[in-house]
C-alpha cells in the first residue's frame, strides 16, 4: 500500500472508503472509491506530485468548480474537490471526484477494434460536439479532448475531465511545468495553437482535438504520429493531414471534407462552432450523403466559389473520369510523408573538386546534428537509386523516388571549381504533389581548395538548408541549440517580434523551451517578451531571466548585458536596471531593444525621493521625461512598435504621453513608511515636470485644471502629433500610422482629423484594420459634430450601419468596437451579443461567472433597458458576485458589474437593490438609493458630496457615464438649471475627449441618452432651439433602436420639428 494511498484513506475517511488503484495518467493517479453518505461508487482523481507543487492549488479548486457547475447528459460530472494533507513525501495534493462508469473509454475500444463503425463513429463525434458546444457557451474549454477522456456507457458517449487541463493551466507557472517535464494536453490530439504553446484558447483548438479523434475513429490512426512527442507536435504545425479515404474509401466525402475543416491549421479556417460541425456530421433526411460542400467560413462568399467553380468545370471532369488518379495517389501519399525526414539524393561534383572533400557525407553529418532531422541513410537512397535510371529524371521523377524512401523532403547539390576556391550549391525540395514550386530554400558557400574550414562551411549550408534565419532589428538569432523544432519555434517567435505581435511571440518562444529547455537565448526573449506585456507581473518573467543568466555562457556579450538588465528588473532593483539599460543605449545606440528597456525601466520606476527644490519637496527618482524620450527613440528605430499601441484608438499611447486631460502619475515613497504621491503633468522651461504630493486619505486631488497643467496637457498632445507625423513620413501608405495621426489631431481640436481618418479608411486592409480605423472616425464625427453639424452626424450613422449590418455573427472581428457602435445606434440587443463575444484576452476584467450576465446587465444598463431585462439580471449577477467569486476579488468585482450598471441604468429603472449598495461607495449611489426611498433631501445632500471627485486612478468627474447619472437626479429632484449647468461643459469638451473612452458601452450608451436629456432640459426651460438641435442629434443617432426606446425616438422626433 503506498503512502498517497493512506494518506488518502486517512484524508477521506469521513466521505469515501477507499478500495483500490484504477490507473495513472499524465496528470493524476485514480483511485476506485464508495461514497459513504450516497452508496455508490466515485472515482478520485489525486493530481501528481510534481504537478502538484508547482501550482497554486486555491486557484486551482476555484476553476475546478466552475467546471462543476456544467450540467449535460454527454458531460461526465465533478462531483466534488479538496485536498490531501502534506506527507513527509509529498506536498499538498488536489482531488476531484466523479462517478465511476463501469464502461470503456474510446480508447479501450480503439486498442479493440482499431477502426469504427461510420455510423458509431459519427454519433460519437455528434454527442461529444453537442457537450463542447454546450460547454464553450459557458466560458470552459476542454484542452485534452481524446480518446481517453471519452468514456462509452450505454450505448452513448460521455466526456470526461471537463475543465482539468484548464484548471491545472490557470493555476500553475507555465515555465515550471516544463522543466517538470509535464505536458498539458496530449500530442496526438493538440491543435497547432496548443502544440505552440498559445495561451488563450478558444472552442476551436477543442474542434480541432474532436477532429484529431474522429480521423482516428475512420482512419485507424491519429492524423498525425512521430518518433517523439516533439516530432508529433512539430507535424501538427506544419504539417497537412493525410486524406482520410486513402486509409479509407468507403468514408464519405462530406465527412472527409468535415474532418479536413476541423483539422485546419488556423482557428479561423475551422468550423466557427461545435454546432456547425455537428451540423456537418448529419446525413442528409434521406439518411445519405448527398454530395453537398462543408458550410463554408462566415466572410467567404458563395459567388466567389460559383465563379471558380465555372472557370475549372469543365476541365475537371474530364480530369477525374479520364486522368489524374496517379496524382491523386501520389498527392495523398506526399501528405502522409514525414515532413522531419530528408534524403540527400544526388551531389554531383565536376573534376576539378579535389576528392577528398566528400561532400556527401559532410552535409548529411551537418544535417544530423539537429534534433528533431532524420536523415536517410546514404546506403539506402544508393539502393534505391540502383533500382532506376536517374539519369533522365525530372523533379516529379525524384518525388517518387523520395516518396517510396518515406522522406517528406530531400536536397539535390553540386560542387564546382571556381578559380582558387570550390563553389558547394545545394537545393532543398519538398516533396509536393501539384505544387509549381517544390523549392524550400537555396544555399552556397565556397570553400578553399585545401578544404580548410569545410566543417564550419558544411555547418553553415546545413543550417541555412533548414531555417529561414529571418531577424528583426535589435534580436539576433542564436546556435546554440541543437534542436531543429526549438529553432524553428525561435525564428516564428523572431518573425512575430518583427510584426510585434507578442502574443504569438510568446507562443513560440514557449514553443522552442519545451523542446529545448536549455535554449538560453530563448529564455531571454520569452522574458523579455512578458516584461513587455505586462511589467507589473514580474512573476511571469523573472524565472525565464534567471534561466537565461544562468545559460549566460551561451549568449552574445550584448545578449548577457540584456539578461542582467531584465533579472535586475524582475527582482525589483530598477535602480540598478534602469543603470545597466542605460549603459546599453550608450553601447548600442541603434538598437530598437534597448531604448525600449530603458523607457519602459524609468515608466516602471515610481518611487519618490524628497528633493528640496522641488515646490513639492518631492520628486520622483526617474525621469519620466527621459522614459518618454527613450521610448520616442525606440519608435524610430523600429516603427512596428506603433502597432501595439493601436487598439482602442492609440488609447495606451495617448495615456503614456499624459494626454488625455485626465492622466495623473502615482508613486511611492522609500519604506518603512511608502506614503502614496500622485502628480498631475505641469510644464516648466520647455520640459514636462511630474511634481509628485503625498496622498491624504479623503483629500481631493489638486493640481489638474491649473494653467501648467493644461500647458503640458497641449504640448503632449503636441508631441503625439510629431510622433504620428514622423509615422506617416516613414510610412506613408500605412491606416495604421494615418489613424494614430488622426487621434492626435482631434486631440488638438483640429477637425482635419475626419479627412485624416477617411484616407486610412480607403487604405486599410482587412476587415480588423478596417473597423479599427472606421470606429474611429465614426466616433470623431459623433464628438466634432455633435449636435450642430447634421450632415456629418449622419455620415457617422451610415458608417456605423454600414459596418453592423456587414459583421459576422459570430464577433470575430473587433467585437468591442462593433458594441460600441451598436450602442451607439441604440442597438442594445446586439451590443449585448458582441460583448458575450469578447475573449478573456479583450475582457482580462471579467470573471468567468460574469461573461454572460454581467456583460449583458452592464449593457442592457447602459442602454437604459429593457428594463424586464435590468430587473431580471440584477439579481442574478449579485448571486454570481456570491457564489462564484472569491471575496478578495469581490470588491473589485461589485464595483465593475453591480454599481458601474445600477449608476448608468437607474434613470432608466429604480433598482431596488441599491438600498443594499448605500454606504458601499461614496456619492452618487448613495443619492440614487436615498432617491429609491424617497428621502430627496438626503439625495440632494449626497449628490452634492459626488460631485466633488476624490482620489481616484482615473477622475470621473467629466466622463459621460457618471455626469449623465448625476445631471438626471438633479433634473428629477426638481434642480433642471444645476442640471443643465452640469452636463454643459461635458457636452462642450467633446471635441477634445478622447474618442477611445467612447469605445465601452457603459461610455457609449450614456452620451446619446445624455442628448435626450439635454433636449428634455432644454424644452423645459423654453429653449426651444437647443431642444431642436439636441432631439435631431438623437433622431439621426437612434431612429433605427431596439422596441422598448421607440417611445423615446418619438418624443424626441417631436421635440425635433
Amino acid at each position: 500500500m503506498s503512502d498517497l494511498f493512506r494518506s488518502l484513506q486517512i484524508a477521506l475517511a469521513d466521505t469515501y472508503q477507499l478500495e483500490r488503484e484504477l490507473g495513472r495518467g499524465g496528470m493524476a493517479t485514480v483511485y476506485l472509491a464508495r461514497e459513504l453518505k450516497h452508496p455508490r461508487h466515485v472515482a478520485i482523481k489525486v493530481l501528481r506530485p510534481e504537478l502538484a507543487g508547482v501550482m497554486t492549488r486555491g486557484r486551482f479548486l476555484r476553476e475546478i468548480r466552475i467546471s462543476s457547475e456544467l450540467a449535460h447528459p454527454h458531460i461526465l460530472p465533478l462531483l466534488n474537490s479538496g485536498v490531501v494533507p502534506p506527507t513527509e513525501h509529498s506536498p499538498e495534493l488536489p482531488y476531484y471526484t466523479m462517478p465511476y462508469v463501469e464502461g470503456e473509454t474510446l480508447g479501450e475500444r480503439l486498442l479493440r477494434e482499431k477502426q469504427l463503425p461510420l455510423e458509431d463513429a459519427l454519433q460519437i463525434a455528434r454527442e461529444i460536439g453537442a457537450a463542447l458546444g454546450y460547454a464553450h457557451a459557458h466560458g470552459v474549454v476542454h484542452r485534452d479532448i481524446k480518446p481517453a477522456n471519452i468514456l462509452l456507457m450505454d450505448g452513448h458517449a460521455v466526456v470526461a475531465d471537463f475543465g482539468i487541463a484548464r484548471a491545472v493551466k490557470e493555476a500553475v507557472d507555465p515555465e515550471a511545468v516544463t522543466s517538470a517535464g509535464l505536458v498539458i494536453g496530449t500530442p496526438s490530439y493538440m491543435s497547432p495553437e496548443q502544440a505552440g504553446g498559445e495561451p488563450n484558447l478558444d472552442g476551436r483548438s477543442d474542434l480541432y482535438s474532436l477532429g484529431c479523434v474522429l480521423y482516428e475513429m475512420l482512419g485507424g490512426e491519429p492524423p498525425f504520429t512521430g518518433a517523439t512527442p516533439q516530432a508529433v507536435l512539430a507535424r501538427h504545425r506544419m504539417d497537412h493531414a493525410p486524406s482520410l479515404r486513402t486509409l479509407r474509401s468507403t468514408v464519405p466525402a462530406p465527412v472527409e471534407r468535415a474532418v479536413m475543416r476541423a483539422l485546419e491549421k488556423s482557428p479561423a479556417d475551422r468550423f466557427a462552432n461545435a454546432a456547425e460541425f455537428v451540423e456537418a456530421l448529419q446525413p442528409s433526411a434521406s439518411g445519405g450523403w448527398e454530395p453537398a460542400e462543408v458550410p463554408s467560413h462566415p466572410l467567404r462568399r458563395r459567388g466567389v466559389w460559383i465563379a471558380i467553380m465555372l472557370a475549372v468545370g469543365v476541365g475537371a471532369t474530364w480530369y477525374m473520369t479520364n486522368g489524374g488518379a496517379a496524382e491523386r495517389r501520389a498527392g495523398a501519399a506526399a501528405a502522409a510523408l514525414d515532413t522531419t525526414r530528408y534524403a540527400i539524393v544526388s551531389f554531383s561534383q565536376d573534376s576539378g573538386v579535389p576528392e577528398g572533400l566528400q561532400p556527401t557525407l559532410l552535409l548529411e553529418d551537418a544535417l544530423r546534428r539537429w534534433e528533431g532531422v532524420n536523415v536517410v541513410y546514404q546506403f539506402q537512397v544508393q539502393e534505391a537509386i540502383a533500382r532506376h535510371d536517374t539519369s533522365g529524371y525530372v523533379r516529379k521523377d525524384w518525388d517518387r523516388l523520395v516518396t517510396d524512401l518515406g522522406a517528406g523532403r530531400y536536397i539535390r547539390a553540386d560542387a564546382l571549381r571556381v578559380g582558387d576556391s570550390i563553389r558547394v550549391h545545394a537545393v532543398l525540395y519538398q516533396v509536393a504533389a501539384g505544387s509549381d514550386d517544390p523549392v524550400l530554400r537555396e544555399r552556397t558557400i565556397r570553400v578553399p581548395l585545401d578544404l580548410t574550414g569545410r566543417d564550419e562551411a558544411f555547418r553553415v549550408l546545413g543550417e541555412g538548408l533548414l531555417l529561414q534565419a529571418v531577424s528583426p532589428g535589435g534580436l539576433q538569432l542564436g546556435d546554440r541549440t541543437t534542436s531543429l523544432p526549438a529553432r524553428q519555434a525561435f525564428e516564428v517567435g523572431s518573425a512575430a517580434i518583427n510584426a510585434w505581435d507578442l502574443a504569438a511571440a510568446d507562443s513560440s518562444f514557449s514553443a522552442a523551451l519545451r523542446f529545448d529547455p536549455g535554449y538560453a537565448q530563448a529564455q531571454l526573449w520569452l522574458a523579455l517578451v512578458r516584461l513587455w506585456t505586462d511589467p507589473s507581473e514580474p512573476a511571469t518573467w523573472r524565472s525565464s531571466a534567471e534561466r537565461a543568466v544562468a545559460g549566460r555562457g551561451d549568449l552574445s556579450d550584448r545578449d548577457r548585458q540584456l539578461a542582467d538588465a531584465v533579472l535586475a528588473q524582475a527582482q525589483g532593483d530598477l535602480e540598478v536596471a534602469c543603470r545597466r539599460w542605460q549603459q546599453l543605449t550608450r553601447e548600442h545606440p541603434f538598437d530598437f531593444v534597448v531604448w525600449y528597456g530603458l523607457g519602459n525601466c524609468l515608466d516602471q520606476d515610481r518611487l519618490v525621493v524628497r528633493d528640496p527644490t522641488s515646490p513639492t519637496k518631492w520628486r520622483f527618482r526617474s525621469s519620466f521625461h527621459a522614459a518618454l524620450n527613450a521610448y520616442e527613440q525606440a519608435y524610430r528605430l523600429f516603427p512596428p512598435i506603433f502597432r501595439e499601441l493601436r487598439t482602442d484608438s492609440y488609447s495606451d499611447m495617448v495615456h503614456l504621453l499624459l494626454a488625455s486631460g485626465t492622466d495623473v502619475r502615482f508613486g511611492l515613497g522609500l519604506p518603512p513608511n511608502p506614503a502614496t504621491f500622485y502628480a498631475f503633468p505641469s510644464w516648466a522651461a520647455d520640459t514636462l515636470v511630474l511634481y509628485p504630493v503625498a496622498r491624504e486619505p479623503g483629500a481631493e486631488m489638486t493640481g489638474q485644471g491649473t494653467a501648467t497643467s493644461i500647458e503640458a496637457v497641449w504640448n503632449q498632445r503636441r508631441r503625439l502629433y510629431d510622433i504620428a507625423v514622423g509615422w506617416v513620413a516613414e510610412y506613408p501608405a500605412s491606416a495604421d500610422a494615418l489613424q494614430a495621426l488622426g487621434v492626435s489631431l482631434q486631440l488638438l481640436g483640429d477637425r482635419s482629423a475626419l479627412d485624416t481618418l477617411a484616407q486610412a479608411r480607403r487604405l486599410a486592409k482587412g476587415p480588423d484594420e478596417t473597423v479599427r480605423v472606421a470606429t474611429s472616425e465614426i466616433w470623431m464625427r459623433v464628438l466634432f459634430s455633435s449636435p450642430s453639424d447634421v450632415a456629418s452626424l449622419r455620415v457617422a450613422r451610415l458608417l456605423a450601419d454600414s459596418l453592423l449590418d456587414h459583421a459576422p455573427a459570430d464577433g470575430s472581428v473587433e467585437p468591442m468596437l462593433l458594441a460600441s457602435l451598436a450602442a451607439l445606434t441604440g442597438r442594445a440587443h446586439m451590443a449585448a451579443r458582441l460583448g458575450r463575444s469578447m475573449s478573456s484576452r479583450e475582457r482580462p476584467d471579467t470573471p468567468p461567472p460574469l461573461v454572460g450576465v454581467g456583460i449583458t446587465f452592464l449593457t442592457y444598463a447602459a442602454m437604459g433597458g429593457p428594463t424586464d431585462s435590468l430587473r431580471a439580471l440584477a439579481p442574478r449577477v449579485i448571486q454570481a458576485l456570491t457564489r462564484s467569486v472569491d471575496a478578495q476579488a469581490r470588491s473589485q468585482a461589485q464595483e465593475m458589474w453591480l454599481h458601474l450598471p445600477i449608476l448608468v441604468g437607474f434613470p432608466a429603472y429604480q433598482f431596488p437593490e441599491v438600498a443594499q449598495l448605500a454606504g458601499t461607495s461614496p456619492g452618487l449611489l448613495n443619492a440614487d438609493a436615498a432617491f429609491e426611498r424617497g428621502d430627496t433631501g438626503a439625495a440632494w445632500e449626497a449628490l452634492l458630496d459626488s460631485r466633488s471627485p476624490r482620489f481616484s486612478e482615473r477622475p470621473s468627474a467629466s466622463t459621460i457615464d457618471i455626469g449623465y447619472g448625476t445631471a438626471w437626479l438633479m433634473a428629477a429632484l426638481g434642480h433642471p438649471d444645476s442640471a443643465v449647468a452640469w452636463l454643459d461643459p461635458i457636452l462642450a469638451a467633446l471635441p477634445r475627449t478622447p474618442p477611445q473612452l467612447f469605445l465601452e458601452v457603459y461610455q457609449a450608451g450614456p452620451l446619446v441618452r445624455a442628448m435626450v436629456l439635454r433636449a428634455e432640459l432644454a424644452n423645459q426651460l423654453g429653449d426651444r432651439a437647443a431642444a431642436r438641435l439636441w432631439a435631431t442629434a438623437v433622431v439621426i443617432l437612434w431612429s433605427g433602436a431596439d422596441g422598448f426606446q421607440q417611445p423615446m425616438v418619438t418624443r424626441m422626433e417631436e421635440l425635433s420639428r
